[in-house]
């Protein structure tokens, strides 16, 4: 057969009130469901009522419960199971009124799930029409915030609704199991309800073709997919052909950028958030639901470097911008990403405020938790693992509660972590390293907001959910929610009038946290450049991209050479060195003498700016902890 699919948001079934069956003394409402999702707060299977004040009811609750609701002998009257519906199953439920008994049940299965008395006297008509699938409007349960971040909002059953009945009658016990009995569908097809799977989606394909960014529109399901109003190419995914994971921009986290690890793992660090400054709860583009002021584009897309862009705003839910200025600007944020065929990328955040002295917050690990999975699901319990440029380690595990460690909120071992890893249930982990030298305080644990349902913080008002809410506990694995473990603080590498800019290192990794220490020094205290001969100038390591800077200052000029000056606390790791004016059809590499060919080993691309300026990138894949020559000749 056929049955109504709902979205969750939008959908509703209406019969007009003109001709709706008139409900007095006795009355019977009845369904099969398949729930995929609990609704937000209260949401009707059918209705025909004006809430508290007329009419009748009969839906679920924001954890499965049935409830009936009516209006008679002056007050509303609700009954409500103590048992729940189960997920991803076809269930029957009803609800019976019946006067001359005195008495309203409901129904779970065929068998009675509670009664209550109620007064000898009619259902109070309501002047509405009956609907199917969607209620009044309501704040969400389980907010953070009682009276912020968020309005209320009317929610749409999520799931399957079939064989929808009201009669002007209540129907006995015995009657409601045998028709019960006689519509329950086999074993199989209970338990295989015809609800579309929903899964994160990383995009691309299972082996890359080639190390690069690819504009493409990422499908969660047909009926949140419905809701956008998007055509091709809306999302970004940067995928490495050495590699199994991924990076992705998609429009279901507001484009948060995530690492996606081999098994659709999705682990971030957060954005650029606000608070107070005129607006409601938090200012970040978590709370944009929309995407109404976000987006993202591939700015350089070669076979050494890809660049994305990350422009956006930081509204609270209601889509107001804190710190306006006399141009009526908010706090807006703005993001490079400069990313590498060996998986790593810079992060370049750029914070736009009249309020820099304010309080903002830049960084926040963060996991995402697909749908059907708890934080447990995606995290070890032993889920931070900190390190400092000394080798020096420790590990923070959530298994007995907040990390034994703890002092305060301060996660103070090893003295001066700047190396970040959340332990993922993946080979790989996302990790992320911080500028030592701009850093000003030790990691801070996010150590509030926990509740019994996981040993981790467990969010769902964001990603994918559209609903006005800036904070609601998770305690049931039927949405896309979110876990935070930790923060960051660290100075700004340039600061202007208006805008401060931070920079960290990413990427995932499949060794222990210490392996990072050679890259950390890399890039924290980066081997000096030695340009040797003419027509070639600089040579400065430009940190915000993790790129050696060079200008080819004479059109004559056909070979480069320089040498790094590798040491243990100086090493080379993966160099980058952009050659401004310099466009060459091919290029040959040697180091030490050595000719690498071009391959997985070297890799280089052409750049042209808006100017018609055109760069080569270079990258090459090597260590080394010694003095090294290079040799770039143009062919």
């Amino acid at each position: 057969g056929r049955a109504l699919v709902g979205d969750g948001y939008n959908t509703v079934v209406v019969h007009p009130a003109a001709s709706a069956p008139a409900v007095k003394g006795a009355l019977t409402l009845e369904a099969w469901i398949a729930v995929k999702a609990y609704p937000w707060n209260w949401c009707p299977v059918i209705h025909q009522s004006q809430w508290e004040s007329a009419g009748y009811y009969l839906g679920i609750d924001a954890y499965g419960h049935v409830g009936m609701k009516v209006h008679a002998g002056g007050k509303w009257i609700e009954l409500t199971s103590s048992a729940v519906v189960g997920r991803n199953k076809w269930v029957h439920i009803a609800g019976t009124f019946d006067r001359s008994l005195g008495k309203m049940r409901i129904y779970i299965n065929g068998a009675e799930a509670g009664d209550v008395s109620v007064q000898d006297s009619d259902i109070k008509a309501a002047d509405e029409d009956i609907r199917i699938g969607k209620g009044i409007n309501m704040l969400p349960t389980d907010r953070i915030r009682k009276n912020v971040g968020g309005m209320p909002d009317s929610y749409a059953f999520d799931g399957l609704i079939d064989n929808v009945k009201l009669y002007t009658k209540a129907l006995n016990s015995p009657e409601i199991e045998e028709y019960y009995k006689n519509s329950r569908p086999d074993e199989l097809q209970v338990n295989n309800p015809d609800l579309q799977k929903r899964v994160l989606p990383a995009g691309g394909t299972e082996k890359a073709h080639r190390f690069g960014a690819y504009y493409q529109t990422l499908k969660f399901y047909d009926n949140w997919d419905n809701m956008w109003r998007l055509s091709e190419d809306a999302d970004v995914v940067v995928q490495f052909d050495e590699l199994p994971y991924k990076f992705v921009f998609w429009h279901g986290t507001s484009y948060v950028p995530n690492w996606v690890s081999e098994k659709n793992k999705w682990s971030g660090s957060e954005f650029l958030e606000t608070a107070k400054g005129g607006i409601e709860g938090c200012g970040e583009p978590m709370s944009d639901k929309k995407c109404r002021y976000s987006a993202v584009h591939i700015i350089e897309n070669t076979d050494a470097r890809v660049v994305i862009h990350w422009r956006y705003g930081m509204p609270d839910v209601h889509g107001k911008f804190a710190y306006l200025d006399s141009f009526g600007w908010g706090d807006w944020g703005q993001e490079y990403h400069y990313i590498y065929p060996d998986g790593t990328a810079i992060r370049r955040q750029t914070l736009w405020s009249s309020a820099l002295n304010k309080w903002h917050e830049w960084h926040e690990a963060i996991v995402v938790n697909g749908p059907e999975t708890r934080p447990e699901d995606n995290i070890e319990y032993d889920a931070v693992h900190l390190a400092n440029i000394k080798g020096e380690k420790e590990i923070y595990s959530w298994k007995d509660g907040l990390p034994r460690q703890l002092d305060g909120e301060d996660m103070k071992f090893p003295k001066g972590a700047h190396i970040h890893l959340v332990n993922l249930k993946s080979q790989w982990d996302h990790f992320s390293i911080f500028e030592q030298r701009a850093m000003f305080k030790e990691p801070e644990c996010y150590n509030g907001e926990l509740t019994k349902a996981s040993a981790f913080p467990w969010w769902n008002h964001w990603p994918v959910s559209q609903i006005t809410s800036d904070g609601r506990w998770s305690f049931e694995p039927d949405r896309k929610s979110h876990s935070s473990f930790d923060n960051f603080k660290w100075r700004p590498t340039y600061q202007t009038e208006n805008s401060a800019t931070r920079v960290l290192l990413q990427g995932m990794t499949d060794k222990d946290i210490l392996s990072l220490v050679p890259l950390a020094k890399s890039w924290e205290n980066p081997p000096a450049m030695n340009i040797a001969g003419d027509g070639f100038t600089g040579g400065e390591f430009v940190r915000g991209e993790r790129a050696y800077h060079i200008t080819r200052t004479s059109d004559k000029a056909e070979e480069l050479k320089f040498a790094l000056a590798g040491t243990e606390d100086s090493p080379v790791v993966n160099p980058c060195f952009m050659v401004r004016g310099w466009g060459a059809g091919e290029l040959s590499l040697t180091v030490d003498g050595k000719k690498i060919k071009r391959g997985p080993g070297l890799r280089w691309g052409v750049r042209t700016d808006a100017d018609g300026v055109v760069s080569a990138i270079v990258w090459v894949r090597m260590m080394a902890v010694k003095s090294t020559a290079f040799g770039i000749t143009a062919r």
